[in-house]
């Protein structure tokens, strides 16, 4: 619970915003690039991906 104060329109708490790490910044950008990228490759299921997995 917090309690507002009226007078100066604020709050008696700290706000904590996120902070990633390298490694999870990168993997984001790397899973925003291929969601958007129309030139990756893609695969209609999931046997399609293992086959070339395996390759």
């Amino acid at each position: 619970m917090y309690r507002e104060d009226t007078i100066t329109n604020t709050t008696n708490f700290d706000v904590e915003l996120e902070r990633y790490n390298k490694e999870t910044i990168k993997a984001m950008l790397e899973a925003e690039h291929i969601a958007y990228n129309i030139n990756v490759k893609r695969y209609s299921d999931i046997e399609q991906s293992l086959m070339k997995l395996k390759k």
